[in-house]
């Protein structure tokens, strides 16, 4: 496979003849456009739609079936430290903090979470200017599952798993500093999926246990847990220190 980077940045004039060449020859292509992430603003259209006009350029004229993907973004995850907090954005995360019930309760996590959810509604936006055909990845340089759940990025490949085991990820309201404590210390004793509790039911084919922490589950993570039992999967209960297998009569 080859791969081949499109310079996009904004006083680019987007000719990318060599490369279509390239695209031409009907080789297998990893694709990554390389925009200015340096400063994010969500409230400058003019900026996205620059974004969107390189990403429709492309798909007319380098994307074809035979090539294998497209990198939207490369690089870290601490997207706070690019945004530029406009009185749009700041008025944006007050209302989230509220519709997290977080107003007197609120941690440094919290603000990277809704930094990592505007950031990939950015990158879904920008998606939808791609063919549904072509794979759209992100690339970044540290994996964090609570930040790049697939809630977050839903249409944009990350890190993608296959395994049988799968951990419940809670909703953005209950996840804490404890969680996150807990979270990390069975991610480093083998490698499993990490699946929002929102998705679990469109997310856990393939999936044979899923290991919840349930302190931090919802009501509707209990009746979605009830159905993957029904369906023949396994339920564990993460406590302080080991698994505990459960069944679906302990769900209250």
């Amino acid at each position: 496979m080859i791969h081949i980077t499109l310079p996009a940045d904004l006083d680019n004039d987007l000719s990318w003849k060599e490369e279509a060449r390239l695209a031409e020859s009907g080789a297998k292509i990893f694709w990554h456009i390389e925009f200015d992430w340096e400063k994010i603003s969500l409230s400058d259209r003019q900026r996205f739609l620059t974004f969107a006009c390189a990403l429709e350029h492309f798909s007319k004229t380098l994307w074809n079936e035979k090539a294998y993907a497209l990198c939207i973004y490369k690089g870290g995850i601490d997207f706070s430290r690019r945004f530029i907090w406009d009185d749009q954005a700041q008025e944006n995360f007050r209302e989230w903090i509220v519709d997290m019930g977080k107003e007197n309760k609120l941690t440094p996590l919290d603000f990277q979470i809704f930094c990592a959810n505007a950031f990939g509604e950015y990158l879904q936006r920008l998606s939808s200017y791609l063919p549904d055909t072509l794979p759209v990845h992100a690339q970044f340089d540290t994996y964090c599952p609570i930040l790049l759940s697939k809630e977050r990025f839903a249409h944009i490949h990350i890190n993608d798993s296959t395994q049988p085991i799968a951990i419940c990820l809670p909703a953005d309201n209950y996840i804490c500093p404890e969680f996150v404590f807990q979270l990390d210390e069975l991610l480093q004793n083998g490698n499993c999926r990490v699946i929002p509790e929102s998705l679990l039911t469109e997310e856990w084919n393939g999936v044979e246990t899923i290991i919840v922490f349930p302190e931090y589950l919802s009501p509707q993570g209990k009746r979605k847990l009830k159905g993957f039992e029904a369906a023949g999967g396994k339920v564990l209960f993460h406590g302080r220190h080991n698994l505990e297998t459960v069944s679906s009569s302990s769900f209250q």
